[in-house]
């Protein structure tokens, strides 16, 4: 029979394997407190941050051939109806962005946008720069949006797009910090500039960076977009895209962020 202190071998192999544990889990405590063992950033979180610099999402990384069609409303109503129309028998789900005075303004427009199963993201106070506004009356600008959006459709938003691109880090760290997420673009269809409907065609299908995981950019008031939507929309199935909101296209979570605003995937 054993004695007292020394246990049965079965007892002592336990009460080895418990003390070699301790002792790994002690030692990686002191590294990591020393700074000699670090974890990745890109395992331990997302970040949104580049060389110190916030950066909106303007793609993603995607390997399935899915893109995202993105409207901003800002002023009038334009062609909204028959954007949705075309968006309807192209079986295309999108993503609009509203400013305040657009859902002021048109609210059974946002309210069929939503039924008809789109996504309704934040353009802020539309075409005014959003560099300029206090942080109060910036806050208060995203609190309107939001509770206009949600008093019309039942449902919040989740998305911003700052007003005309602009932006910095503060911007992007007030949106972040009241629950937003900050989404620019990637490709845009320049049909701002009124060219044609070939111009706008040309600007979304020949763009370099139209490929898996863009994120491309319309007007709804633009004079020639509906015209060139269909054709647009046509061409990229044929390329074997499919498109979806961008609210389903990016990452919540396990990514970093390129310089471009690009989320890749960690």
């Amino acid at each position: 029979m054993a004695e007292r202190g020394e246990g049965t071998p079965r007892q002592q192999n336990g009460s080895d394997k418990r003390l070699r544990g301790f002792g790994v889990l002690m030692l990686c405590i002191l590294l990591a407190a020393a700074g000699f063992w670090k974890f990745s950033p890109e395992v331990m979180s997302a970040s949104s941050r580049v060389d110190g610099k916030e950066v909106p999402i303007c793609s993603v990384e995607r390997m399935d051939q899915r893109i995202a069609l993105s409207f901003e409303c800002v002023e009038e109503s334009g062609n909204t109806q028959e954007i949705l129309e075309i968006l309807k028998q192209q079986q295309v789900e999108a993503t609009f962005f509203v400013s305040r005075q657009w859902a002021e303004g048109f609210p059974k427009e946002v309210r069929r946008i939503f039924t008809s199963g789109h996504e309704i993201g934040s353009y802020g106070n539309g075409m005014g720069s959003m560099e300029q506004l206090s942080r109060t009356a910036y806050r208060d600008c995203l609190e309107a949006v939001g509770k206009q959006v949600r008093d019309l459709t039942g449902v919040g938003i989740e998305l911003f797009r700052p007003p005309l691109g602009r932006y910095d880090n503060e911007i992007l760290n007030m949106a972040r910090k009241e629950g937003y997420i900050p989404v620019c673009w990637s490709v845009d269809s320049m049909d701002w500039k009124d060219y044609g409907t070939e111009s706008i065609v040309k600007a979304v299908c020949e763009n370099p960076k139209l490929q898996s995981g863009a994120i491309v950019r319309f007007q709804n008031d633009a004079r020639y977009t509906a015209q060139a939507l269909e054709s647009v929309i046509s061409e990229l199935k044929q390329r074997g895209f499919q498109m979806i909101p961008v609210g389903a296209l990016i990452y919540r979570e396990g990514f970093r962020m390129d310089d471009a605003g690009k989320q890749l995937k960690t």
